[in-house]
């Protein structure tokens, strides 16, 4: 009997694409999760606005933007062969990156305060961080293992049905 998995853009695309046509959309995909990340790490955060509309403009611009991103993430994991858990794996992804980005930043800033007092929040920060990555990366570690689970299983429902003969 002939490999029965299909990946999943395969089984849900109507259009009569070609396979090949998929490394455009995941080159496609991965650009934008490239410049949007880049224009959310642009973000000034250390200018305090004029007034409170310029405030809730910058942060609903903030808010689409990650938005954009968490969507451009789903739709890469989408791409890879991923169906049902793909939403909660792409804000898994999001929450991951997050996690270490900030990490990265507080050990960035712990390095520039040499004997400042104030060392401990930095540290705890780091620790929260740290947490997080890990909490994260085991939650989208449980979303793959449940995706594949289900793999299994409808192959071996449609294996069911037919006879070896």
């Amino acid at each position: 009997m002939a490999n029965t998995f299909v990946p999943a853009l395969q089984a849900s695309s109507t259009s009569a694409l070609p396979v090949s046509s998929d490394t455009g959309k995941k080159a496609l995909a991965t650009l934008l999760i490239v410049m949007l990340s880049l224009c959310v790490i642009s973000v000034p955060y250390g200018l305090t606005p004029k007034n409170l509309t310029q405030a809730i403009c910058d942060l609903i611009a903030v808010l689409l933007l990650v938005i954009a991103l968490v969507f451009s993430i789903g739709w890469r994991i989408k791409l890879a062969g991923y169906i049902n858990t793909s939403g909660r794996q792409a804000v898994a992804v999001f929450f991951i990156v997050f996690c270490a980005w900030g990490f990265a930043l507080v050990v960035m800033s712990a390095t520039r305060s040499h004997g400042d007092p104030l060392t401990a929040i930095p540290l705890t920060m780091a620790a929260l961080y740290v947490l997080g990555f890990y909490a994260c990366t085991h939650w989208l570690r449980k979303l793959r293992r449940s995706e594949q689970g289900q793999t299994i299983q409808r192959e071996a429902e449609g294996a069911g049905g037919a006879s070896p003969v």
